[in-house]
């Protein structure tokens, strides 16, 4: 699993922090690097802790400014009513999307807890008890070995009696 300390995923956060700035609304006067440390400042917010985590916690992000984009539109004047109505509704469901995103990481991380907290109180093998010595067993002397062909091979004492031929009755 991908860690905050892997380079993997430091490379991967990179390229979400990348493709946020560019989501990332602003002025003319804003510069790409205050875009960029807004972008990380949200996405940092979620902590992600691993691959996982890190995906979820950009589209919350994108969802965000998409909502924030939306009710921004909604606000323009000369817009008619029905967009009005389409681009609040368009606004909520992804302000929606971004609270489930927010219980299903909770979700998750009491679950990772709950799994880490039962592996704890499962005592680990042979923690508890000293480790038994291995029996250590003398080889057997060839001589006294049972050998298979000479138990199963033909001695000089069991013969084979000839099959006799049926006799011809005339």
């Amino acid at each position: 699993m991908s860690a905050p300390s892997d380079p993997l995923f430091a490379t991967f956060v990179t390229m979400l922090i990348k493709t946020l700035t560019a989501m990332v609304p602003g002025n003319d006067d804003d510069t790409n690097e205050t875009r960029r440390g807004i972008a990380r400042l949200m996405f940092e917010a979620y902590e992600p802790r691993d691959a996982i985590e890190a995906m979820a916690a950009a589209r919350a992000v994108a969802a965000h400014h998409a909502a924030m984009d939306n009710f921004n539109r909604a606000a323009q004047p000369g817009v008619s009513d029905a967009t009005v109505v389409r681009l609040r509704s368009s606004a909520l469901a992804a302000a929606r999307s971004v609270e489930a995103m927010l219980r299903a990481r909770d979700k998750r991380r009491e679950q990772q807890a709950a799994r880490r907290v039962e592996a704890a109180q499962q005592p680990a093998v042979n923690r508890e008890t000293p480790r038994q010595p291995a029996i250590r067993q003398e080889p057997v002397p060839p001589s006294s070995r049972p050998d298979y062909r000479a138990s199963t091979a033909l001695t000089t004492t069991q013969r084979l009696e000839p099959i006799a031929a049926p006799s011809a009755v005339t």
